[in-house]
């Protein structure tokens, strides 16, 4: 017997719906399989641990006479500091790049190439979905920063624009990639009329100084950012706010899990309501005298000078090819570039040179810092010469000489005994050898039989190689390689 349901449920109606529903399984596996791949692609991450296992904390921040600068040889800045007793918290090193582009820095961020950026961000719901934000470190609201003085002129002034009404139709330069201009467009909707918005990839204090200058006539910068130019530039107007107060804060990559943001936070929150942190905010934001003694010395930085003996330091540094950057991070760390400095044990000059290595060179204390620079690169050359073949890596092999330098090619042969003899690879400085040379003032390893020639304050040397590195990287994000000018 055959039923015939071609009058009730036509044949194309059937295919139909079972092709319809084919296609919404489909799709929904398609979605199911989508999400699972965007999970495994972008996986939550512990930055916190990231960074321990690393051992060195990696920041990107801003180059400014507030944040990261140099200052008599030496890194400095309110982030850089603060980033400092970071690293020291969690027990690690600190390793800083420069990044003013501030979509170049999510993009770094997020891959897990560097850990936090470290500058004043704004903190909004549109940045909120590129990256996480730590505590709240500052409050500030922005200002309009304007000139009193008109041009060639230091009596005559200009008309101060007190009230954000008054903006229509007004020319704005402001800093490309920040807050400020989705805050002037949310302006110029209140306030119902236009406000030329122009962008330029240049940082907010170099649009500052223009406006000091009266090259132009606005720009935009927060409230405590305004309160040190005026320290700088008199002539500034900063009254005349443009928001509400707002949150500034850190950022670390979106896909930063809560255990590395509440450990991050819980530092954050103890460090802000510690008195060192008040201190440093003193410092750098408060000051009535330091900030005008830094500029000069951050003007310094944008000229592209170490010292007053960069010249001569370049010259020399190209003889040997050896980096003028790292020639200098090994002079401040002798005697932070000051010519007569003189040790305990005898060391004497710019490069600490030792008398038996000033009568090898025959040079005195009555020669010039030329020669003192000369002697104490020929004597590093000298060492570096003299590593194992084995040493092939020339920056492994200019840390050995540098240690060699600082506590005596002797001891450093005796820890490369002991690396070899404790599993480590006898021919690689960093986390090798050095460990061993910094063991070397314990009975077990300078009484071991392999060494040679016994005690050491290995520890020293740890540090006094660690260090120069460390500035010379500093040096590299503010300095050209190829530029060195004579105050």
């Amino acid at each position: 017997m055959k039923f015939d349901f071609s009058g009730i449920f036509p044949v194309k109606i059937i295919a139909t719906a079972v092709i319809l529903c084919l296609c919404i399984f489909l799709f929904y596996i398609f979605i199911e399989d989508k999400e699972k791949g965007i999970q495994k692609q972008y996986p939550t991450v512990n930055v916190v641990q990231q960074i321990e296992s690393r051992k060195t904390l990696k920041a990107l921040t801003t180059q400014s006479s507030i944040n990261y600068f140099i200052y008599r040889g030496h890194p400095t800045g309110y982030a850089y500091e603060m980033l400092q007793d970071l690293a020291k918290s969690l027990n690690v090193d600190l390793e800083i790049s420069i990044e003013n582009d501030l979509t170049k820095a999510w993009e770094k961020i997020n891959s897990g190439e560097y850990d936090i950026i470290a500058t004043d961000l704004t903190i909004t719901k549109e940045r909120k979905k590129k990256f996480k934000f730590l505590s709240p470190h500052i409050k500030s609201r922005q200002i309009l920063i304007q000139n009193t003085i008109k041009p060639k002129s230091k009596k005559k002034r200009k008309k101060i624009i007190r009230n954000p009404l008054d903006l229509a139709h007004k020319t704005i330069i402001i800093s490309s990639g920040t807050i400020f201009k989705s805050r002037l467009e949310h302006l110029s909707e209140e306030i119902g009329d236009t406000i030329i918005i122009k962008e330029e990839k240049k940082p907010v204090e170099d649009l500052i100084k223009e406006v000091a200058k009266n090259k132009i006539d606005y720009t935009i910068c927060d409230e405590h950012i305004a309160k040190v130019a005026k320290k700088y530039y008199p002539s500034l107007y900063i009254k005349t706010p443009i928001s509400s107060p707002q949150k500034i804060a850190w950022a670390i990559s979106k896909l930063s899990d809560s255990t590395s943001i509440a450990k991050l936070n819980q530092w954050m929150l103890k460090y802000s309501k510690s008195k060192k942190s008040a201190i440093l905010y003193d410092k750098y934001y408060r000051s009535r005298f330091a900030p005008k003694k830094i500029l000069k010395r951050y003007r310094n930085v944008q000229k592209g000078q170490i010292s007053k003996y960069d010249k001569t330091v370049k010259e020399i540094a190209q003889e040997y090819n050896l980096d003028w950057r790292l020639l200098s991070s090994i002079i401040y760390q002798e005697s932070e570039f000051k010519p007569k400095s003189k040790s305990k044990v005898g060391a004497y000059g710019l490069m600490q040179l030792m008398p038996y290595i000033m009568k090898k060179y025959n040079i005195d204390s009555s020669s010039s810092a030329k020669e003192h620079i000369r002697s104490g690169v020929r004597y590093i050359h000298y060492l570096y010469d003299r590593m194992p073949d084995e040493i092939q890596d020339s920056t492994q092999r200019i840390k050995f000489a540098l240690a060699s330098y600082n506590a005596g090619i002797a001891h450093v042969y005796d820890a490369r005994r002991l690396a070899k003899k404790h599993g480590k690879d006898p021919d690689i400085w960093d986390d090798n050898v050095e460990i061993l040379l910094k063991n070397k003032s314990k009975p077990k390893y300078y009484k071991d039989q392999v060494v040679k020639y016994g005690k050491c304050r290995g520890i020293e040397t740890y540090e006094f190689v660690r260090e120069i590195f460390s500035r010379y990287h500093n040096y590299c994000n503010h300095f050209d390689k190829d530029e060195a000018k004579e105050e």
